[in-house]
């Protein structure tokens, strides 16, 4: 289910621009008699504006030429919602294009197939995920031609009009829930606009402006009733990349701040710092512990931990963490070593948990959950994220030594070069006379299916036979592979798996090695 959102509004300039180009576009009718004889009239009718927004995530998966199926997924996978229309383009041959992208719980836009900065405005209409699935699109366009011209567009939407539950409209609600609360808040702001005579989307929008005008007034320093007084940076806005429900109250939510900032001291008040001993068990659901153990474990990845007062408007990390859980976090330390981070107060007589786990366990999460002590699956002990992987020019002694004479090396950075913009390759290889070790071979997630691993694995295989050595490796589902598909891509280059006693490395499968031919080629 989508989380309703706000309609958001582009820049005044590029959103004229692209309704003056969809009024010349409303020309091209497809039938005078329909309720919309086009799709650009619908979209003027019917569509919102919205700003260009950066991709939440670390990886844009630039789906060009595939916008409506990207979108459809990412709205799917993240609980987004899906939007079709047009996009200015900054491109003026191009100009305005119909186009399909996603709006996150927060109203912004999450375009999964154009590169940040390509797209001047958005105008589109957020449709839902009922009305979405209902139309039986496969994939594509859900309302215009999409990328199979041949494929009609939605006559009967074009031809009788949008049906009552098409759009978007409800008010936004935390974590996508359905709660009585929610639904009583709904049915207050819905007396409220027929009481003032006006669509409820009018009245939304009515209090998207005057919440956003008040932000601007807001001071900030720290929420009433929590602590104060202490120097730092202030803290800016942060994009949110995903929330999930602890109750109808609490839950977690994944943010990228702009600059870091944090409490001065753990909170007291209302609700007390769950690093807190002090702190009453249960105050906080088991489930927000349990969302948030992942990026905390016990020798796990360093990840970050906010204050329970901690909104996107004015993100802060969480003091007692700060204090007693992020001695695996360098990035942390080095910031408070170094004061961009001052290091929060511990006040008299309070005492902290000893770690995450401890302070989990106390507030009613299952002592024996995995994911309090152990690593994801899939990350070995020496895991490395794969941006980390994607093109290092300069290599520590130990990276030096593992490539060899220099060949690898210079492979490595070829194959890496050669992926389209925006795509990572996680390639990590060794060689000595005899074996050539391929130790890890990964496309980022959003252009796996595409051929980059075939291509890349035909290179390695290709170097290998030209200097007649053998090609260790060892195929896994780690990081989110599929293993069957794996060992028959690996079966299609002549890899086998490999008896213990033969293995001339830690490695399971090898591919033999080709005689090199007189002058180095192979036969």
């Amino acid at each position: 289910m989508s989380t309703p959102h706000l309609a958001g509004s582009g820049p005044t300039a590029e959103a004229e621009d692209l309704r003056a180009a969809l009024e010349g576009l409303r020309a091209l009718v497809l039938d005078p008699s329909f309720t919309h004889p086009s799709f650009a009239d619908l979209v003027l009718t019917h569509g919102r504006d919205y700003a260009p927004a950066p991709w939440p995530g670390e990886v844009h998966p630039q789906r060009m030429g595939d916008c409506f199926a990207a979108a459809q997924e990412w709205a799917d996978r993240e609980s987004w919602t899906y939007c079709e229309g047009h996009a200015l383009v900054d491109d003026p041959l191009l100009g305005a294009i119909e186009h399909a992208w996603c709006l996150t719980p927060d109203g912004r836009v999450a375009d999964p197939a154009a590169p940040d900065g390509w797209i001047l405005a958005y105008r589109g209409l957020p449709l839902t995920d009922a009305f979405r699935r209902a139309q039986n699109r496969d994939g594509t366009a859900v309302l215009t031609y999409g990328r199979d011209l041949l494929s009609a567009p939605n006559i009967a939407v074009l031809r009788d009009g949008l049906p009552p539950d098409a759009l978007v409209t409800a008010p936004p609600y935390p974590y996508g829930t359905d709660s009585e609360h929610d639904r009583r808040v709904r049915a207050v702001l819905a007396g409220l606009a027929a009481s003032a005579g006006i669509p409820l989307e009018e009245l939304l929008q009515q209090i998207g402006a005057a919440t956003r005008t008040l932000e601007q007034t807001l001071p900030t320093g720290p929420a009433t009733g929590e602590p104060s007084g202490a120097p730092g940076p202030k803290p800016g806005p942060a994009t949110v990349l995903w929330q999930r429900p602890g109750d109808e109250e609490w839950g977690v939510a994944s943010l990228v701040p702009a600059e870091p900032a944090a409490q001065p001291r753990p909170c007291s008040g209302r609700h007390i710092c769950p690093w807190r001993r002090d702190a009453p068990a249960g105050q906080f659901p088991p489930e927000v512990y349990e969302h948030s153990a992942p990026g905390n474990r016990l020798g796990g990845p360093p990840g970050w931990f906010g204050c329970h007062s901690s909104t996107a408007a004015r993100p802060l990390l969480c003091a007692g963490w700060l204090l007693a859980g992020a001695d695996g976090n360098t990035t942390a330390l080095e910031m408070i070593r170094t004061g961009v981070l001052p290091l929060p107060e511990l006040p008299d007589g309070v005492e902290l948990y000893d770690s995450y786990a401890e302070m989990a366990i106390a507030n009613g999460v299952d002592p024996g959950l995995p994911a309090l002590y152990e690593r994801p699956a899939g990350q070995p002990a020496d895991f490395i994220p794969i941006q980390d992987l994607a093109d290092h020019h300069d290599h520590d002694g130990a990276d030096v030594e593992a490539y060899g004479d220099g060949w690898v090396e210079s492979l490595v950075r070829e194959l890496k070069r050669s992926m389209p913009p925006g795509a990572l390759l996680g390639l990590v290889l060794a060689a000595d006379d005899t074996v050539l070790q391929l130790r890890l071979l990964r496309v980022s997630t959003g252009h796996r299916g595409q051929g980059h691993a075939t291509r890349v694995l035909a290179r390695v295989c290709a170097e290998a036979d030209t200097r007649g050595l053998i090609v260790a490796c060892t195929p896994t589902d780690e990081h989110g592979a599929d293993r069957t598909r794996l060992e028959a891509l690996y079966r299609k280059f002549g890899f086998a798996p490999t008896a213990p006693a033969d293995r001339l490395t830690e490695h399971t499968w090898q591919r033999p090695a080709a005689r090199p031919a007189p002058g180095g080629g192979a036969v």
